[in-house]
């Protein structure tokens, strides 16, 4: 991921909200955002927290607590639900923010600042005109839940 950012091959981020934090992801790891509010849901097993959705079942990871964090229990609370390859994730966040999209010739890109001493679960920052987003390594997220 590191080398798509500083390549600009990433061509649209999705900024969401934990508490005060905002994150950013790779458009192209999100599969859908649900209202779970609006959705039916399917809880298929407490112990695991996994979901039924579009006839699969998905697990949900607890996302905030990785970053310390506690998501929110508004009615504006979404679900996130990433895919890598054949395997999904999902999570709570508490604020769908914006997507970002880019042009190839737009001057205005991403920077990253990799690396992130105090968390292991981040790539780095990424800034866009004078804002920085945490960007999260999904890989670590599918790596620790797709043991292989």
């Amino acid at each position: 991921m590191l080398e798509q950012i500083q390549t600009n091959v990433v061509t649209a981020v999705l900024i969401i909200r934990i508490q005060d934090n905002e994150f950013c992801f790779d458009m192209n790891d999100i599969h859908t955002i649900i209202n779970p509010y609006r959705t039916k849901l399917s809880y298929v097993n407490d112990a695991k927290k996994m979901i039924t959705y579009d006839s699969t079942e998905v697990p949900i990871i607890d996302f905030a607590s990785y970053f310390s964090l506690e998501t929110g229990n508004g009615n504006d609370k979404r679900m996130l639900i990433l895919k890598k390859k054949k395997q999904s994730l999902s999570f709570f966040v508490d604020e769908v923010k914006e997507l970002i999209s880019f042009n190839y010739d737009c001057e205005e890109k991403l920077s990253l600042i990799p690396g992130v001493p105090d968390s292991p679960y981040l790539i780095g920052k990424v800034y866009f005109k004078g804002k920085s987003y945490l960007f999260p390594d999904i890989e670590y997220f599918f790596n620790n839940y797709f043991p292989n």
